[in-house]
């Protein structure tokens, strides 16, 4: 592969990995899924468990910060209890932040990165407020409950094992989502055969579920499923997304606000 691995940083208190069962090592089976997509040279994670020994290591995590695009964040009561994950990681990770993929790719290191919350352990995820500095003289408070969480309504010591490693497939699958954005261009030129031919393609799809808006992530992940619309898979979501602004533009769909990004439908 052409790209360099995208950096992912895991927040997380180090007493929810030191169980004795190994079900209870949260960093430790996050990593199991996230190793993969490393072996693959697709990413590269960063947990304080990488500090190098006699490092700075204050300075050593700032720095890994700076470089990630994505932020997973292991949610617990000792992880909202911790003051250095409170007062020093979260600030700056949330004010590089974006709950969506809209800034990923982005030519500056710290644009755009995506938060991931895991709810680990029931805590007051919508109730304590993070201190974030977004500028000299701009302070904003916000929860971690504004970002989108997973499990939904429930917490991952509630759920079975399976249904344990399900959200933690599904946390993988956002991170590729994610890569899908930062490591392939957008199409430029509209008479381009591939955007003409992914243009008409959006159309068609368009027509055919005229009853849903959809937004490109979707188009891309439930309807290159569909039948006839499996050239969905050859291209990125930013793609998908570029198209169908260039085709609301020239009113040839409909477009509004979604809950979390822009949504398009047939006339």
């Amino acid at each position: 592969m052409g790209n360099k691995p995208m950096p992912v940083f895991i927040s997380y208190a180090s007493y929810d990995n030191t169980s004795d069962d190994p079900e209870k090592r949260w960093l430790d089976r996050l990593l199991q899924f996230l190793k993969p997509m490393e072996l693959d040279s697709r990413i590269t994670s960063w947990s304080d468990t990488d500090l190098t020994p006699g490092s700075q290591w204050k300075q050593e995590i700032q720095d890994a910060i700076g470089r990630a695009k994505v932020a997973i964040l292991l949610v617990s009561p000792a992880f909202l209890a911790s003051k250095f994950i409170r007062t020093e990681e979260l600030p700056r990770l949330l004010s590089n932040s974006n709950s969506d993929y809209s800034s990923l790719s982005g030519d500056e290191e710290q644009e755009g990165m995506l938060i991931l919350p895991i709810l680990i352990r029931p805590c007051l995820i919508d109730k304590i407020e993070i201190e974030v500095h977004d500028g000299p003289s701009e302070v904003r408070h916000t929860t971690l409950s504004e970002f989108q969480y997973v499990p939904k309504g429930s917490a991952m010591n509630g759920l079975s094992e399976y249904q344990q490693d399900k959200e933690l497939e599904y946390i993988s699958r956002k991170i590729l989502d994610a890569l899908d954005l930062v490591s392939t261009p957008n199409i430029e030129s509209v008479d381009d055969p591939d955007s003409i031919l992914l243009g008409n393609q959006l159309v068609s799809f368009l027509s055919t579920y005229n009853s849903w808006w959809f937004n490109a992530l979707r188009i891309r992940n439930w309807g290159s499923k569909q039948r006839n619309f499996k050239l969905f898979r050859d291209f990125t979501v930013t793609q998908i997304e570029a198209k169908l602004k260039a085709l609301n533009k020239d009113d040839m769909i409909d477009s509004k606000d979604g809950k979390r990004s822009r949504v398009y439908k047939a006339y």
